[in-house]
């Protein structure tokens, strides 16, 4: 498996894993916020990603992340300013993601590490992003209790990991309302 990352300081703003297999498919993945995996070093998330891939024909995936700041835990996003979590590079990276890709793959897991309106917000700023240029978005599993595309690390208590349509939770009024006023 070879990988392709670009990280500025303590922000990583893509991953890419290759397997190698020939006339594989391509996708993007869309996270919550990098950890510690790089070019050179793997994490339970990575390890993961990689044999679900390899199962399932797919000879690239380009990880991007709502929160391009790394945290090994996303708590500690909590304090961070949100331009500061974000990252000042990131919504170009994802944008970039997006291109010539089978699909997109959403898998942000619930809202953690930042309050429920900034996490909302936030999977509003990217879902618009993406909406431009990939109608096809996914997510593996069923989606949480909550509605959100499950995290990779959860894929694997499921039998039937296969690709499914995703859509934005609905959200109640009051909800709605809570974040024209944050």
């Amino acid at each position: 498996m070879e990988r392709y990352c670009i990280e500025d300081g303590k922000y990583r703003y893509r991953l890419d894993l290759v397997s190698g297999i020939p006339n594989g498919k391509v996708s993007t993945v869309i996270m919550c916020n990098p950890s510690k995996a790089d070019t050179n070093i793997d994490d339970a998330t990575t390890k993961a990603l990689s044999r679900w891939m390899e199962k399932n024909n797919y000879s690239t995936l380009r990880i991007v992340n709502l929160y391009a700041y790394r945290a090994t835990k996303p708590a500690d996003l909590l304090n961070l300013q949100n331009t500061i979590a974000i990252g000042s590079e990131n919504d170009r990276h994802v944008i970039e993601a997006m291109q010539d890709v089978d699909h997109v793959i959403l898998a942000w897991g619930n809202p953690k590490g930042r309050s429920k309106s900034d996490f909302l917000k936030r999977t509003i700023d990217v879902m618009n992003i993406v909406s431009k240029s990939c109608t096809n978005l996914c997510c593996v599993t069923p989606p949480t209790k909550l509605g959100y595309p499950r995290h990779p690390l959860y894929w694997h208590t499921f039998a039937d990991q296969s690709i499914r349509t995703w859509s934005m939770p609905k959200l109640k009024p009051s909800e709605l309302l809570r974040l024209k006023m944050d």
